[in-house]
């Protein structure tokens, strides 16, 4: 998934609803994946020497342009901050650029210049450091591979590891990390695809997320060691993917590990290594008799 900006050469429309139409003209055009306007190179130059983290990236930008050349899609992933996507467009404003923004209601919003001739990013916060996401990715990796290989399961990618059990069935092993101001959330997911369901003629999956492969007595303790880190640091805790506001505490499923420090990836490397590793023991004790129910279960 992307958030979704344009940028096109032109002058700046009256509302967002001018704005759509300019944009829905502009991408009408036939001509497509032709070298973009002048102003839209220096405008991607720019933006690539003041931004050059390919984690804020959905698809990297391209120096083609639709639209006969004035028009440039651009695709954040989520894990770009607010203050990423305010110096997006102050970069683009300063090329003369009109920015439209896909996400907004009733089709979009246009981020018009500012009035008082600041920028975007002068009013939000500059994101805090962050670990760096292939230190913990990696982290992870080396904790958890020499158990996954003696387990049959062998790299399908950087950070997921397969074993084929026959028949169209597997056990797939992935580990992700999203970016947020000043931390990650580290995420492991164990999957078991079954093969084909004779009745619905669909892949059965089972999938685990970290919640649900945790005992009711490490919930338990993950649970207190999450609210204790919030106590100490609110303002980054409860932007985590696992915090859940309107009830004041933390979702087990989907949950996603809070890294703020080198120290909070290390307390969570062991939960972690234990449980994923137990997870794949358990389909894989007899990988010819899979069960008829999921073996572990939130």
């Amino acid at each position: 998934m992307s958030y979704d900006i344009a940028g096109w050469v032109g002058p700046q429309p009256e509302d967002n609803a001018e704005a759509l139409a300019r944009y829905e003209q502009l991408a009408a055009v036939e001509d497509v994946d032709v070298p973009a306007a002048p102003s839209l190179q220096a405008f991607l130059a720019e933006l690539l020497q003041a931004l050059p983290d390919d984690e804020m990236w959905a698809s990297e930008p391209s120096a083609t342009a639709e639209g006969a050349g004035d028009l440039m899609d651009l695709n954040l992933s989520y894990s770009s901050s607010a203050h990423d996507l305010a110096r997006l467009v102050d970069i683009a404003h300063h090329h003369g650029l009109v920015v439209f923004d896909f996400q907004g209601a009733d089709g979009g919003d246009v981020y018009l210049p500012l009035e008082d001739g600041s920028g975007y990013a002068d009013h939000i916060a500059t994101p805090r450091a962050a670990i760096p996401t292939q230190v913990v990715k990696k982290r992870v990796r080396d904790v958890l591979r020499a158990d996954l290989k003696a387990l049959g399961l062998i790299k399908r990618g950087a950070f997921v590891w397969h074993r084929d059990l026959g028949e169209g069935r597997g056990i797939e092993v992935q580990v992700n990390v999203q970016s947020r101001d000043g931390a990650r959330d580290l995420k492991v997911d164990v999957d078991l695809h079954r093969g084909r369901n004779p009745r619905t003629g669909y892949h059965d999956t089972w999938m685990w997320d970290l919640g649900r492969m945790l005992t009711a007595a490490e919930w338990q303790q993950v649970n207190a060691d999450l609210e204790t880190r919030r106590q100490q640091d609110p303002d980054s805790m409860e932007q985590s993917l696992s915090w859940v506001p309107r009830e004041g505490g933390w979702s087990r499923y989907d949950l996603a590990l809070p890294i703020t420090t080198d120290d909070d990836l290390e307390h969570w490397l062991a939960i972690v290594h234990e449980a994923t590793i137990r997870t794949c023991r358990g389909p894989l004790a007899e990988p010819q008799h899979l069960p008829e129910t999921q073996p572990f279960g939130a």
